[in-house]
């Protein structure tokens, strides 16, 4: 038997969604109607990508809630993935990759070896498609909780949310993920990582300065050198087992 489809609406739609038809946006459509090819009554899961999942439907009109409301804790564990821009569609694959491995949040960074500065436009035009790869992915892999995208930063400019632990993949230091990470999240495996991956050729020495100055700890794969858009993901299936 396939999965119920699952559709994330935003918090206000979701709340309207309990007592209204809310309609679809155009991109939801063309998933359900034409990808999907569902029809008015072919049952849905709808969440707030906050944690809220309920039973629902496809209506003529859109979509409604037809059941209960079930609430999800946030993860015990959290991962803020610090993301370096690569070429072409990288951070694409990390974002939706790490998503359903789990990440609960992104920041891509301009590093000294990013391959080119976006201009505002830019990181406000990615930002959006990053946020739409964040919400699909966490459907696909029925995740009541949409990760969140935070806009596009000089690496000097970040700094990471109150209460994170910051970890660093790196090739050339001693300490491997699995100690740096248990250490980070205590006894209990509890707790709230930012994890940086570089960009093709790495973080030059002064990236690594930044990030220590952020509180990032260097730690390597017990693997050979990942692309960049393999590293995060394999980071986030270890911390997802520590």
């Amino acid at each position: 038997m396939s999965l119920t489809p699952l559709l994330h609406l935003d918090a206000e739609r979701f709340d309207l969604a309990l007592e209204h038809d809310v309609a679809l946006g155009d991109q939801d459509q063309r998933h359900l109607l034409h990808a999907l090819r569902l029809r008015p009554g072919a049952p849905l899961v709808l969440g707030d990508g906050l944690g809220r999942l309920a039973d629902g439907e496809l209506v003529a009109r859109g979509v409604r809630i037809t059941g209960p409301v079930a609430r999800h804790p946030r993860p015990l564990r959290e991962v803020h993935v610090v993301q370096a821009l690569a070429k072409n569609k990288k951070v694409d694959e990390v974002v939706r990759a790490c998503t359903e491995l789990g990440a609960m949040a992104f920041t891509v960074v301009m590093s000294q070896r990013s391959p080119r500065k976006m201009s505002e436009h830019d990181r406000q035009r990615a930002r959006t498609r990053w946020q739409q790869i964040a919400a699909s992915a966490a459907a696909q892999s029925r995740r009541a909780w949409v990760p969140i995208v935070h806009p596009a930063v000089n690496l000097a400019a970040f700094v990471p949310d109150d209460g994170e632990v910051g970890v660093v993949a790196h090739h050339d230091v001693d300490e491997d993920l699995v100690t740096v990470g248990r250490r980070a999240t205590g006894e209990h495996g509890t707790g709230r990582l930012w994890l940086a991956v570089g960009p093709e050729g790495g973080w030059s020495d002064a990236d690594l300065t930044t990030l220590a100055s952020a509180g990032g700890t260097p730690a390597r794969l017990r693997t050979p050198v990942l692309r960049t858009e393999h590293a995060a993901a394999a980071c986030c299936a270890v911390f997802a087992h520590l």
